[in-house]
């Protein structure tokens, strides 16, 4: 009993040395991490691993940015497909495909959270200001240095839309906002960063 006792009063003790932060007091729970996403050519899949690598688009095929690696577990989606540990072999298979990776930032590494498949392998990039916006049909229209382009966001789940600070969904794309859009040459929009 003098055991139990000693370990309670080290325990509080000790509970009194590392203070709950404020967020976590208030509600109870860690607050929710903030979730970003990144499109580029899917490179390699560990199989044993955990891990995934996105070789991300240049202006050419031999001009790639970088390349960028997310690990992988249990809770990782694949579109489709369900989860990345059930399915790691045949996603081995579909290396050399445009993907647009969901992830969080853990500090020492990117977490994959779920992994869509863009129907176009050929991938272009345009940068302009909103023009026009149709929430119902999921359509805009972004005005660049070359005239405009229109955009189809997609159905379902459609096209991942990204700011500064985190997801976002097509009700917060507003008509005058700057982006950066990534899509197929059939004018499907992957990827949405609002800027």
């Amino acid at each position: 009993m003098k055991q139990l006792s000693l370990l309670l009063g080290v325990g509080l003790l000790f509970a009194g040395a590392f203070p709950v932060s404020a967020q976590q007091s208030e509600g109870g729970a860690m607050p929710r991490p903030v979730e970003h996403a990144e499109l580029g050519l899917l490179e390699a899949v560990g199989q044993y691993s955990h891990r995934i690598v996105l070789a991300l688009p240049g202006e050419t095929s031999a001009d790639r940015k970088a390349y960028q690696s997310y690990e992988t577990n249990e809770e990782t989606l694949v579109e489709g497909m369900g989860s990345i540990m059930q399915v790691n072999d045949e996603l081995s298979e579909d290396v050399d495909h445009v993907v647009v990776v969901t992830y969080v930032d853990r500090g020492e590494h990117f977490l994959a959270k779920r992994i869509n498949f863009a129907a176009d392998d050929v991938i272009r990039e345009t940068h302009g200001t909103i023009q026009d916006l149709n929430r119902d049909d999921r359509t805009m229209v972004v005005k660049n240095a070359d005239g405009t382009e229109r955009m189809d966001l997609g159905s379902g789940a459609g096209a991942v839309i990204d700011g500064n600070r985190g997801l976002l969904s097509i009700s917060d794309l507003r008509v005058g906002q700057q982006v950066t859009v990534e899509y197929g040459t059939d004018g499907i929009a992957y990827l949405v960063r609002v800027e």
